[in-house]
C-alpha cells in the first residue's frame, strides 16, 4: 500500500511539473506587465520552483519595472537561475532550450557573452528543430523557420523560413499564421501577395488570437486591404475584448464614442474603456477622462478627469527613448489654464510647466 502511495504522489509531483513546463509564461508575462497579478503570482511561483522559463520572464520583469518594482540586481539573479536551468535542459537536448542558451549568450544576459558558445547552441537547436521539423511537430517547425529567418544555427533563407512556417501555420499553429500573413504582406520569403495575408490572418483571428482580431478590426476600420466596414471592425474588437484584451477594449470604446460600426452609446463607450484603462491602457484612460470632462456616458467629473489624464501622462517606465502620448498632457494643461487647480497641481507632479510650449510637443527622436 504504501509503495502505491508513493507511486501516485511522483507521479503527482511530475503531472503538476509537466504543466508548470507548458505555461506560456510569455503572455504570462505581458499580463503582469498590465499588473495582473495573478499572472505574476504564477510567473513567482514557478520562478522559485525552478522554471527556466519562468525565472526568464521573471528576469525580464524586474529589468523593465513593469507589474513590479524595478530591481537589477533580482533581474540578474533571475537571469542567472534561467542560464543554469535552460543549459540542464539543452545539455539533455531539449532544443528549445539550446535555442535560448543560444540567445542568452549572444546576448549576454545570465551569462558572459560569448559568440562561440551562441553558435554552438544555436547549432544544436536547429538540428533538433530540423529533426522534430520533419516527423510534423507544428511549433519545432515554426521554430525551424525563425532559425532560418535570423541566421541561428544554419544559414540565413528567408525562403526556407517561409517554407517551414507555411507548414506550421497549415496544422493551424497560430503563431505561425500570424507570422505567415506578415511575410506575405512584406513579401519576405515569398512573393508578395496581400490577400494571402488577410487569408492566414482572418486562420488566427478566428482561433481566438487577440493579435490577429484587433489587427483584423483596424484594417476593416481603416480600409486597410479591405473595404472600410465598420459593422467587421466592431465584430473583431469585442472578440478580443470579451477576451480581457486592453487593446480590444479600448478599440471597442472608441467605436460606441464615435458611433462607427455601431449605434453611438457612450454609456457602452465608458464601460469598455474602463475596463482597458484600470489594466494601464494610456489611450484608454486619456479618452475615459476626455468622457468624464465633457460628461459623455458618465456625470461630469473634472477630478476624475485629471486622475486619468495624469496616469496616461506618467513617463513611461521602460528604457527606451519613447514618450507617452502629447493629448493627456495637452487636456491637463488647457484645465490648468481655466484655474482648475487639482490640473495644476497633476502638471506639477509631472514636472510640466503649463506656461513652457516645449513640455506640450512631441519630441523628435533620431
Amino acid at each position: 500500500m504504501f509503495r502505491f502511495l508513493r507511486g501516485w504522489f511522483v507521479l503527482v509531483v511530475a503531472c503538476f511539473a509537466l504543466a508548470g513546463q507548458a505555461q506560456d509564461f510569455e503572455a504570462l508575462k505581458n499580463a503582469a506587465e498590465k499588473k495582473d497579478a495573478k499572472a505574476l503570482e504564477v510567473i513567482q511561483r514557478a520562478a522559485e520552483q525552478g522554471n527556466a522559463k519562468a525565472q526568464y520572464a521573471l528576469g525580464d520583469l524586474y529589468s523593465a519595472g513593469r507589474g513590479i518594482t524595478q530591481n537589477g540586481a533580482e533581474a540578474t539573479k533571475w537571469w542567472r537561475k534561467a542560464a543554469e536551468g535552460f543549459r540542464r535542459a539543452a545539455e539533455q537536448g531539449d532544443a528549445e532550450a539550446q535555442e535560448k542558451l543560444g540567445q542568452l549568450y549572444s546576448t549576454g544576459i545570465g551569462v558572459t557573452q560569448n559568440s562561440a558558445e551562441s553558435t554552438k547552441w544555436y547549432r544544436k537547436a536547429a538540428e533538433g528543430f530540423q529533426r522534430t521539423a520533419e516527423q510534423g511537430n507544428a511549433k519545432a517547425q515554426y521554430n525551424l523557420g525563425q532559425m532560418y529567418r535570423f541566421g541561428r544555427g544554419v544559414a540565413m533563407n528567408d525562403a526556407q523560413g517561409a517554407k517551414w512556417i507555411r507548414k506550421a501555420a497549415e496544422q493551424g499553429y497560430v503563431e505561425a499564421q500570424t507570422l505567415l500573413a506578415f511575410l506575405y504582406e512584406g513579401g519576405l520569403g515569398v512573393a508578395r501577395n496581400n490577400a494571402e495575408g488577410m487569408k492566414w490572418l482572418r486562420k488566427a483571428a478566428e482561433q481566438g488570437d487577440v493579435r490577429s482580431q484587433n489587427d483584423l478590426g483596424n484594417r476593416y476600420a481603416n480600409g486597410n486591404g479591405v473595404a472600410r466596414n465598420g459593422a467587421e471592425a466592431v465584430k473583431w474588437y469585442r472578440k478580443a475584448a470579451e477576451q480581457g484584451d486592453a487593446d480590444g477594449q479600448n478599440n471597442l470604446g472608441s467605436m460606441y464614442a464615435k458611433g462607427q460600426g455601431v449605434e453611438r452609446n457612450y454609456a457602452e463607450a465608458v464601460k469598455w474603456q474602463r475596463k482597458a484603462a484600470e489594466q494601464g491602457h494610456r489611450d484608454a484612460q486619456y479618452r475615459l477622462g476626455e468622457m468624464y470632462a465633457n460628461g459623455q456616458g458618465v456625470a461630469k467629473n473634472e477630478a476624475e478627469a485629471v486622475r486619468l489624464w495624469g496616469e496616461a501622462a506618467k513617463p513611461l517606465d521602460c528604457e527606451c527613448d519613447a514618450e507617452p502620448d502629447i493629448e493627456p498632457k495637452k487636456s491637463l494643461r488647457k484645465l490648468a489654464k481655466q484655474g482648475n487647480k487639482d490640473a495644476q497641481q497633476m502638471l506639477k507632479k509631472l514636472g510640466l510647466d503649463v506656461n513652457n510650449d516645449s513640455h506640450f510637443e512631441y519630441i523628435e527622436y533620431d
